[in-house]
């Protein structure tokens, strides 16, 4: 860990010196100094260097490609309407708005000294993603390289990243910044957030590389580490050696496809959740994909496929008792909200007799006090839970419930005593 420390500290150092350190010119005579590995890093305006491959000329300093890929589903999904983007009247404006993006920084724990070097964005043409990499070359060549960014990475799009919210996004806007531009991403869907409700209770993390492996089935051979991404640049920086960056160009690339590929998955599991529950190789956490279709801003499309996934958790019997426990609770509160007291008794009464859960006690007798009037049935229900190792909070509940309940049955029987 400390010689780790210690080589940062110099490279931070290297990049300080080479903006203090003034190129030679043809007249002057170079100077004697320290080999190519450990001296100065290069700024914009030195000797030119081979672009990598595939990669031309932007602007000094700047360097970028363009890679087309076939994606004729991807297309299909966002011009249906995906229920993981919001609702748009014109398809074909939808699919000309979207950008699926990702950055490569000279760090992971972003801060204003934190740099931008690579970017990417993916934008479909017709049924083609066409994915570009821009490269900043030259420390100093920052301001021309913002330039590119901010017509490729225009503010009203679309935008579609994994864990971009709280990185990628606010890195770009940082950088505009700190170069006195203003620039930010005003439309912003992260799948990190619907990937936890998804997959959080099932997998050991949620990072898109684990998503790879468990849910798309992808595995990249030979895959640069994230964490040496940082280096790999630096490397690049000092030796001018382009074969440094190609591992860095290949996961960079390969991170943005993998995002295409997440997000069509993870629409055809939301839209149609009860054909992939069936579908063991793809396991999901089904009570909180419903939780989040309920919780969507067009609710009220999904809620139909929320209570028909709830119905299938609850009536496997090959399931966990906590996650059909679960899964009831949620679908007798689908079932209350739309006005249907009959079907939420009917779910609660079934989890009842089946699990004798104290949550589900206290929901049943609310229903058979004030929907059935049968406070006598209610207080039945309530005295034969088993507080032993019930939660504080649920315990309160239920006694609080049946204290009340029979002074109602008292008075009830004093006026007709």
């Amino acid at each position: 860990m400390a010689h780790d420390l210690a080589g940062r500290i110099r490279l931070l150092r290297q990049l300080r010196d080479s903006r203090l350190t003034r190129p030679s010119t043809a007249d002057e005579e170079p100077e004697s100094g320290p080999s190519p590995q450990t001296g100065p890093i290069p700024v914009a305006g030195e000797a030119a260097a081979p672009p990598p491959t595939g990669f031309s000329a932007l602007a000094d300093g700047v360097w970028g490609r363009v890679i087309r890929l076939a994606a004729p589903q991807l297309a299909q999904v966002v011009r249906r309407g995906s229920v993981l983007l919001p609702a748009a009247d014109d398809a074909a404006a939808r699919a000309a708005s979207i950008r699926f993006f990702d950055l490569e920084t000279t760090g992971l724990s972003g801060g204003a000294g934190t740099k931008v070097f690579l970017a990417g964005v993916g934008v479909l043409e017709e049924e083609t993603l066409r994915v570009e990499q821009l490269l900043l070359a030259d420390l100093g060549a920052e301001p021309a390289f913002l330039d590119q960014l901010a017509l490729r990475f225009p503010e009203d799009a679309l935008y579609v990243s994994y864990n971009g919210r709280a990185f990628d996004a606010h890195q770009l806007k940082t950088r505009f910044l700190m170069n006195r531009r203003v620039h930010s991403l005003q439309f912003h869907v992260d799948l990190l957030y619907p990937a936890r409700r998804l997959w959080r209770s099932v997998l050991s993390r949620c990072s898109l590389a684990e998503l790879e492996r468990s849910v798309l089935s992808i595995r990249r051979e030979a895959d640069l580490p994230s964490a040496e991404v940082p280096e790999r640049y630096f490397a690049y920086l000092r030796n001018r050696d382009p074969a440094a960056l190609e591992p860095v160009f290949a996961h960079h690339y390969h991170d943005i496809v993998s995002l295409s590929w997440l997000f069509i998955t993870m629409d055809e599991i939301l839209r149609r959740p009860c054909a992939w529950l069936a579908r063991s190789e793809v396991p999901f956490d089904a009570v909180q994909a419903a939780v989040w279709l309920l919780s969507h801003p067009r609710a009220a499309d999904r809620r139909f496929e929320a209570e028909e996934l709830l119905n299938a958790v609850l009536r496997d019997e090959d399931r966990a008792s906590d996650e059909r426990v679960e899964a009831g609770l949620l679908l007798g509160t689908c079932h209350k909200r739309a006005a249907r007291p009959h079907e939420a008794e009917q779910v609660y009464r079934l989890l009842y007799e089946t699990f004798r859960d104290p949550r589900v006690a206290v929901e049943l007798a609310k229903q058979l006090e004030h929907h059935r009037r049968d406070p006598a049935g209610a207080l039945e229900v309530l005295e034969a839970v088993d507080l032993q190792g019930c939660p504080r909070g649920v315990t309160d509940d239920i006694e609080y419930r049946t204290q009340r309940l029979l002074r109602k049955r008292d008075r009830g029987r004093a006026l007709h005593g």
